[in-house]
């Protein structure tokens, strides 16, 4: 409601909220010493990663007595350096699907969305490739059998 009173465009709202939302996260997989996938999904759903690991350590710092540690931004500054050289890699693309055989469509954004999350997880290309075309042999399966339920039902 303030962003709308102070009239700001839907990129600086979209920011605002974002950062808000995720302010605290950073510091909090710090100190549970959370794996990497963590971090890769945190950064994933930041609009500016940056930003959001400075304003994680001002608000670390601005609710602290004073004293400051570097270690946990060493890390939070490493997991981003490697969040950012995985994002780098190649990774699955829509064309590396229609060159297995998949038609574009609704199940294409799904796979599309199953190679993310391996991406997030790690994987190089040829893994989340091979993974994603056992998930969409997968999803054509469960569409034959609702196909053949719904038919069945008809007839019935």
């Amino acid at each position: 409601a303030l962003l709308d009173r102070l009239g700001v465009g839907a990129r600086t709202r979209t920011y605002v909220l974002n950062m808000v939302e995720l302010h605290m996260t950073p510091n909090a997989l710090v100190a549970q010493g959370a794996r990497p996938k963590a971090y890769n999904r945190l950064f994933d759903r930041s609009v500016c990663p940056r930003d959001l690991l400075l304003l994680a350590r001002s608000d670390n710092e601005g609710c602290g007595d004073g004293t400051v540690s570097e270690a946990p931004y060493e890390t939070l500054d490493d997991r981003l350096r490697a969040f950012e050289e995985l994002m780098a890699r190649p990774h699955v693309q829509g064309r590396d699907l229609m060159g297995e055989g998949m038609e574009p469509g609704p199940a294409m954004g799904e796979v599309l969305g199953y190679a993310h999350k391996l991406r997030l997880a790690g994987m190089d290309k040829d893994d989340q490739l091979r993974q994603c075309m056992g998930f969409w042999r997968s999803l054509q399966r469960e569409e034959r059998r609702r196909s053949r339920r719904e038919a069945q039902q008809c007839r019935q």
